[in-house]
C-alpha cells in the first residue's frame, strides 16, 4: 500500500502542537492553467498544509453561493473527475502537500467506484471528503478507499449527538471534517456562540485530528476556532479572492493565504511562550 503523506502530516502536527491549515480549490477552475499555479504558490510558500480539491458537480447540496458559482463555471467549461485527475497526476510530483479530494457521491458512483478511485489514488490524493456520504453507510466506499491507499474523511456537526460523533470519528480517517455552523458553505460575518464548547466535545471524543471549517472568513475567526480544534480549512473565503480578482487573482490569494497562516503562527508562539 501506498505512503500516506496526509496521514503522516496531520499526526505531525497535532504531536506538535501545531495548527494545520487547509485550503479549497475548485479542481480545473478558472481554468487548468491557474488552477495547477495555484496549487504550485501555495505549495511552494508553505501557505497551507494540504489543500481540497472539489469535483464540480451539478447539485452541490452542501456548497452556497460562491463555491456553487465556481463550480456551474467548471462545468460548463468542461471540468470533469477524470480531467482533475489528470492534472494532480500532472503536478504530483511538482508539489509536496498531500492533496484531498472533495466529491459528492453520485460522481465517484459514475462509470465505476473501483475505476474512478484507482484514478484518484494514481493521481496521488490521499484522501476523500464526501459531503453526502452518512458515516453508517460509509463502509463500503471507505473499505474500497483504503485498497487503493486513500482515507475517508467524515463530516460532524454542532447537530451531531455525543454518541454518533464517536461512532463518527471512528470511522473517519485521517481527521474529522467538524462543520461549524448549520447550512451550506460560506462566509460569515460571526462564527456560531457555542462553537467552543461543540468542538470542545470534539476534541475530547475523537481520537484523530479535528479540523474546522464552513463560514470561516477571516484571519481573525481563522485564529478563534484554532484555538480549541486541531485546524481549519477554508473555502469560500479563498474562491471569492480568486473570483473578484478574475486573471489576476495569484497575488490575491497568496496575501489572503499568507494573513492566516500568520495569525496561526502567532498563536503557536503566543502558546509556547
Amino acid at each position: 500500500m501506498k505512503k500516506n503523506i496526509l496521514r503522516e502530516k496531520t499526526r505531525r502536527l497535532k504531536s506538535s502542537g501545531k495548527k494545520g491549515l487547509s485550503f479549497f480549490l475548485t479542481g480545473c477552475w478558472p481554468s487548468t492553467e491557474r488552477f495547477t499555479e495555484l496549487l504550485k504558490i501555495i505549495d511552494g510558500e508553505d501557505l497551507a498544509d494540504f489543500v481540497e480539491v472539489g469535483v464540480p458537480f451539478s447539485d452541490p447540496l452542501a456548497d452556497g453561493p460562491v463555491i456553487r458559482r465556481a463550480s456551474g463555471e467548471a462545468i460548463s467549461s468542461g471540468v470533469t473527475l477524470e480531467k482533475i485527475t489528470e492534472a494532480a497526476a500532472d503536478i504530483r510530483n511538482q508539489i509536496k502537500m498531500p492533496l484531498v479530494l472533495m466529491s459528492y457521491l453520485n460522481v465517484l458512483l459514475a462509470g465505476g467506484i473501483e475505476k474512478n478511485l484507482e484514478a484518484v489514488s494514481g493521481a496521488g490524493f490521499s484522501a476523500l471528503i464526501i459531503p453526502d456520504l452518512p458515516a453508517e453507510e460509509s463502509g463500503s466506499v471507505s473499505g474500497a478507499a483504503r485498497r487503493f491507499g486513500i482515507d475517508t474523511v467524515l463530516l460532524a456537526s454542532p447537530s451531531t449527538s455525543q454518541e454518533r460523533l464517536k461512532m463518527i470519528t471512528r470511522r473517519s480517517r485521517p481527521f474529522l471534517y467538524y462543520v461549524s455552523s448549520f447550512g451550506v458553505t460560506g462566509t460569515r460575518p460571526e462564527l456560531p456562540e457555542d462553537l467552543r464548547e461543540k468542538l470542545s466535545l470534539a476534541l475530547r471524543v475523537s481520537p484523530c485530528p479535528v479540523y474546522c471549517g464552513f463560514g470561516i472568513s477571516s484571519p481573525a475567526q481563522a485564529r478563534e476556532v484554532a484555538a480549541f480544534s486541531d485546524g481549519v480549512i477554508i473555502g469560500s473565503a479563498l474562491t471569492k479572492k480568486i473570483i473578484s480578482s478574475s486573471s489576476g487573482c495569484f497575488n490575491p490569494v497568496k496575501k489572503f493565504a499568507i494573513s492566516i497562516r500568520r495569525q496561526l503562527r502567532k498563536m503557536e508562539d503566543n502558546a509556547r511562550n
